[in-house]
């Protein structure tokens, strides 16, 4: 990918929840070893570039190339 497609390529996220749980840690959550603040990670912070949309997905048209997405706090299709 050249740096000019780079630039005009769009990332998006769709995601119930903002943030990533790293799964292998959780036993030394648990044991008390590992705190869980060291565990969650919000997914802003890994993708600056990508728009995040903490919704769920209701449909996929891929002959329109659309998505629409569950109602939010401001609704968008």
């Amino acid at each position: 990918m050249t740096p000019m497609e780079k630039a005009d390529t769009e990332i998006v996220i769709v995601s119930q929840d903002n943030y990533i749980v790293f799964q292998p840690l959780l036993p030394e959550v648990i044991s008390g070893s590992v705190q869980l603040k060291h565990v969650i990670t919000p997914i802003r912070r890994l993708r600056k570039r990508a728009k995040l949309y903490t919704r769920e997905v209701e449909s996929i048209d891929l002959a329109n190339r659309t998505v629409r997405l569950s109602p939010g706090p401001s609704p968008r299709r």
